[in-house]
């Protein structure tokens, strides 16, 4: 069993949607990988005006290659 905390920033430059995917670089996946089939939760940094911490967790389903960023997951 792994754990893992999901960093989101709703500024960020990744393609992510916390409810439906989570956008990543090749040098988190063989992290993001160990997480599938596991709960992770999400965290937004607190130094982020308006952000929460620690705010849900979601269960890793599978780890895809984003095909239309080369070296996203």
């Amino acid at each position: 069993m792994a754990f893992g905390v999901f960093i989101h920033r709703s500024d960020s430059s990744y393609d992510d949607s916390p409810a439906e995917r989570y956008q990543f670089p090749r040098q988190y996946l063989d992290r993001a990988r160990g997480c599938v089939g596991d709960w992770i939760i999400y965290y937004e940094p607190r130094k982020v005006l308006g952000t929460k911490g620690y705010y849900a967790t979601a269960k890793v389903e599978q780890v895809v290659p984003d095909p239309s960023t080369p070296h996203m997951y």
